[in-house]
C-alpha cells in the first residue's frame, strides 16, 4: 500500500513530461512550417479578419512569424508563471489539468497559424469566421472540462477578490463555471457549422450584418492603394478635384487609401482618372474581374 502513492506520482510525472514535449513540439512545428513556406508566400499576407470573415488587415511577408512567436511566448509565459505564484504549491495538485490547457492553447495558436498561411495563398478559400468560432468553442470546452480541477492560485482560473480571498469560494465558483464554459463552448463549436458567417454581426446591424465601410481617398495620407484589403460592399468616397476631402470628413473613418505617385514626376491626377484607378484596384482585389474577358 505504501508504494501506491509513489506509483501515482511517477505516472503523473511521466504524463506531464509527455505533455511538455507535445507543447514544445507544437511550437516547433509552427515555426518549421512557416520557415518552409516563407519563400513561397506572397509579398503580403492576411493578419486579421472582421466578423464577416473578410480580410481587413495585411502585413509584409515576415509578419508570418507573428503566430509562431505568439505561441512560443504564451507557452513560455504559462510555463514560468507558477514559479512566481505565491501559491505555487497549488500547481502540484492540478498540474495535469494545467498542462492540458497549455497544450490546448498551443494547438489553438497552431490552427490560427495554419489558417493564416492557407489564406495567404487562397484569400477566399476558407470560411474563417466558422473556423475561429469552432476553435474558440473547442478551447472553451477544454477550459470548462478542467476548470473544476483548478486549485487556488493567482494566475490560472476565475480570479476575483472573493475567489482569491476564500478557497471555498474558489472551489464553488469553478465547479459552477466549469460546466457552463464546457456546454457554452460546445454550443459555439456546433453552431459554427450551422449558423451563417454573418450571425455575429446580425445582432448589431439591422440589415443582418455589418454596414458597408466608407473607404476614403486622400493624397495626404492613408494606406497605399495596392496594399489595402477591399471588401465587395465597400463604399468609395472621393472629394472635389481641387482640394480633396476635408479633414473633418477624413477623421470619421479609419479606412483611407492613397494612390502612390512617382516622386518629382507626377504632382496630381484628375478626379475621373483617380476614381478609375481606385475602382479597378478594388474590383480586382475582390475578385470581381475574373471572367474570361479579363484573362
Amino acid at each position: 500500500m505504501h508504494g501506491w502513492p509513489v506509483l501515482q506520482r511517477e505516472t503523473a510525472m511521466k504524463q506531464s513530461n509527455k505533455t511538455e514535449w507535445a507543447i514544445w513540439g507544437v511550437c516547433a512545428l509552427s515555426f518549421a512550417v512557416t520557415l518552409a513556406l516563407l519563400p513561397l508566400l506572397p509579398a503580403r499576407i492576411p493578419v486579421h479578419w472582421n466578423v464577416d470573415g473578410q480580410i481587413d488587415s495585411w502585413a509584409a511577408r515576415p509578419g508570418a512569424y507573428f503566430g509562431p512567436a505568439m505561441g512560443l511566448g504564451l507557452s513560455l509565459l504559462m510555463k514560468f508563471l507558477p514559479y512566481i505564484d505565491p501559491r505555487r504549491r497549488s500547481y502540484e495538485k492540478f498540474g495535469r489539468a494545467y498542462d492540458a490547457f497549455r497544450l490546448a492553447l498551443a494547438l489553438f495558436v497552431l490552427i490560427l497559424q495554419g489558417v493564416t498561411l492557407y489564406a495567404a495563398f487562397y484569400p477566399d478559400g476558407l470560411d474563417v469566421s466558422r473556423i475561429i468560432a469552432a476553435c474558440v468553442g473547442a478551447l472553451l470546452c477544454v477550459a470548462g472540462n478542467y476548470m473544476p480541477k483548478f486549485r487556488h492560485n493567482y494566475f490560472c482560473g476565475i480570479r476575483t477578490p472573493w475567489t482569491l480571498a476564500s478557497e471555498t469560494c474558489w472551489r464553488r465558483t469553478h465547479r459552477f463555471a466549469g460546466p457552463l464554459w464546457f456546454w457554452g463552448g460546445l454550443a459555439l463549436a456546433a453552431g459554427s457549422f450551422f449558423l451563417s458567417g454573418r450571425w455575429l454581426a446580425a445582432a448589431t446591424a439591422e440589415n443582418g450584418g455589418t454596414p458597408p465601410r466608407c473607404v476614403l481617398t486622400s493624397a495626404r495620407g492613408g494606406e497605399p492603394l495596392q496594399h489595402f484589403a477591399f471588401a465587395p460592399d465597400d463604399c468609395l468616397v472621393f472629394g472635389p478635384e481641387t482640394r480633396g476631402l476635408p479633414p473633418e470628413i477624413l477623421k470619421r473613418s479609419p479606412y483611407k487609401v492613397r494612390i502612390p505617385m512617382l516622386k518629382d514626376s507626377v504632382r496630381s491626377i484628375n478626379l475621373s482618372t483617380a476614381a478609375g484607378i481606385v475602382l479597378f484596384t478594388a474590383m480586382s482585389s475582390c475578385g470581381l474581374m475574373e471572367g474570361p474577358e479579363w484573362q
